[in-house]
This record gives C-alpha cells, structure tokens and sequence, in this order.
C-alpha cells in the first residue's frame, strides 16, 4: 500500500563520496538532486589524505558559490 509522506525535517548524508572521478563533472546535477530530496548537509567523506584535502577544496568552493546543500568534509 502506498503512502503520500511529506517530510517536514531537511536530511544529512553522512557519507558521500564526492570526490570520486564518477562524479566530478556531475557535482552540480548531484547537488540538485540532493536539494530536491531535501538534503541539507552533506559530509564529504575522504578515502586518503589526498581525498580528503580534494573533499576540503570541493566543500570550501561549493559553499561559498551556492547556498542550498551545506557541505563539510571529513
């Protein structure tokens, strides 16, 4: 049986690889689909020391450039 849910409350991802290769050209269809689905922080997560500065420098840039989806890096 299906049901019509309405969130009310926005959703965190708290593992999302951002930095994967897979996704660098798509990072703002992403983030709109994110948005769309009421998402409102992500947490870049880092798979390396070079993933994680990547995920600094992709959180920093996108968060200064659009406000909708907060993301933060571990």
């Amino acid at each position: 049986m299906a049901t019509n849910t309405t969130l009310t409350n926005s959703l965190i991802d708290i593992g999302a690889n951002l930095t994967h290769k897979s996704l660098k050209h798509h990072l703002p269809l992403v983030l709109q689909r994110a948005n769309n689905a009421q998402v409102s922080h992500i947490i870049i997560t880092g798979t390396s020391i070079s993933g994680s500065r990547e995920a600094i420098d992709i959180a920093t840039r996108h968060n200064q450039e659009q406000q909708n989806v907060k993301l933060y890096s571990t």
